[in-house]
């Protein structure tokens, strides 16, 4: 996967992104006579010079193919990107959403009504520093609560049975014959925090791994719809040769005098022109074999075109 260059990264905002439309295989711009540039591309424009001999049309296509095939990675980075910032905006919007419904219901309080005012707590006598909780104080600030763990039965992973009238002791500790130890207050809500927190990090992280997976799948495709618009072009390609070559024999028959090397060059067009595409589909054949194996991911396998079909039909025959 490609890097996002400087320039795509310095839209920072949804509404900043330019983002540019797809332009199928079979679109005259992608020819040499119909060539025309992308204006919302800023990359180097193929120069075609018809006059130059040292130039042939073999040579103009290459320009043009690379032209295109360079604008249609850097579609692909800022779709990317608009992709990316689309996210973050939807995940931003969420939580403000949520922050203001908070806050609604916050000011309204349990019976809906408006939140009434704070009344004066009563002035009650201060109890002094160095005197100890009694037991009796200790059920009373307990109440209807369930005992929590005991440390021991925490690392054991076990239920923690109190004892019968006691509180601060369990059934386990007690066959064992150890100290039942439990965490105060405070301890216990440090130990319930740090698990929401491990919970909610492991979400984070199963979350950008999904998005990786997506993103790769997304890439899958994109090159399978790559490698279809290489071997539908070199159908037309090869057909246009076949073409030039009926023509150069039907010449040849009238008595037109052809030389050598342009005959073997029009016997030989159409084969270069199968056995270029075939290498360029088997390049990105390789790259999605690749994605899918980065991935593990189970996808339906590359296919194989009509066209490199009927190559080795032809070669074997």
């Amino acid at each position: 996967m490609s890097a996002i260059p400087s320039h795509i990264l310095a839209w920072k905002k949804l509404s900043e992104v330019i983002r540019m439309e797809q332009i199928p295989a079979g679109d005259p711009r992608h020819t040499v006579q119909g060539f025309e540039a992308d204006p919302l591309f800023h990359g180097p424009v193929p120069r075609i010079d018809y006059n130059d001999p040292y130039e042939q049309d073999e040579d103009r296509l290459k320009k043009v193919t690379r032209y295109w095939a360079a604008r249609d990675v850097e579609r692909e980075q800022r779709t990317r990107h608009y992709d990316e910032l689309l996210a973050a905006e939807m995940q931003a919007s969420i939580l403000r959403r949520e922050a203001e419904q908070a806050a609604k219901e916050g000011m309204a309080g349990p019976s809906g009504k408006g939140k009434e005012a704070p009344k004066t707590p009563r002035r009650t006598p201060r109890k002094a520093a160095n005197v100890p909780p009694s037991d009796s104080e200790e059920e009373k600030e307990d109440g209807d609560e369930a005992p929590p763990s005991c440390m021991e039965c925490l690392r054991k992973r076990i239920a923690c049975v109190p004892q019968p009238g006691k509180k601060r002791s369990c059934m386990a500790c007690y066959k064992r014959k150890i100290r039942c130890d439990f965490l105060d207050k405070t301890a216990w809500a440090v130990l319930e925090g740090s698990k929401k927190m491990v919970k909610s990090i492991r979400e984070l992280a199963g979350m950008e791994k999904r998005r990786e997976y997506f993103q790769l799948e997304l890439k899958w495709y994109e090159l399978q719809h790559f490698s279809f618009n290489l071997q539908w072009t070199g159908e037309l390609d090869a057909a246009a040769a076949d073409f030039r070559l009926l023509q150069m024999l039907h010449l040849k028959s009238q008595g037109l005098d052809i030389p050598e090397d342009l005959e073997e060059r029009f016997c030989t067009e159409c084969l270069n022109i199968e056995i270029r595409v075939r290498e360029r589909v088997d390049t990105v054949e390789k790259s999605m074999d690749e994605i899918q194996r980065e991935a593990g991911f189970s996808l339906p396998s590359g296919e194989i075109s009509r066209f490199t079909n009927s190559i080795w039909k032809e070669k074997s025959g």
